[in-house]
């Protein structure tokens, strides 16, 4: 849908493709490029966001787990590509809502992780947990 029309039927990227005049779409220029370049934007950030919040590797998986997970992580390159194309067909407004979300998830992330690199909690186990352990 693109930019919010007071049209109630679905276009799609209509207003991208359709009603060109002498070379100039229908919203002009200016504003064509900004509502493609809030796509473009969203995809790097949303990118970004899965990189940071991606889980770190564990050590002690097996070779059939580790293949699982490295097919996931391809799978999941797509994912911001995807989300970028369908920002394409939703209003403007939801597109933001999808950068806001993802700019404070990432800001979240980062906070809370450097704290806790910073103050690692201690954990006192019970005694009977260090009977077991023995």
């Amino acid at each position: 849908e693109g930019p919010v029309t007071a049209e109630t039927n679905y276009r799609g990227t209509d207003w991208l493709t359709q009603g060109w005049v002498d070379n100039t779409p229908p919203l002009g220029w200016e504003t064509t490029l900004a509502f493609c370049i809030m796509p473009i934007v969203l995809v790097l950030m949303q990118s970004f966001t899965m990189n940071v919040l991606q889980q770190p590797e564990d050590e002690s998986a097996s070779d059939e787990e580790k293949e699982q997970l490295q097919n996931t992580k391809n799978i999941l390159k797509f994912l911001p590509l995807m989300i970028g194309f369908f920002s394409l067909q939703v209003p403007a407004g939801l597109t933001i809502y999808w950068f806001t979300s993802n700019l404070f998830t990432v800001s979240q992330s980062l906070i809370i992780r450097g704290y806790y690199a910073a103050n690692p909690p201690e954990i006192k186990l019970p005694d009977y947990w260090v009977a077991l352990d023995k």
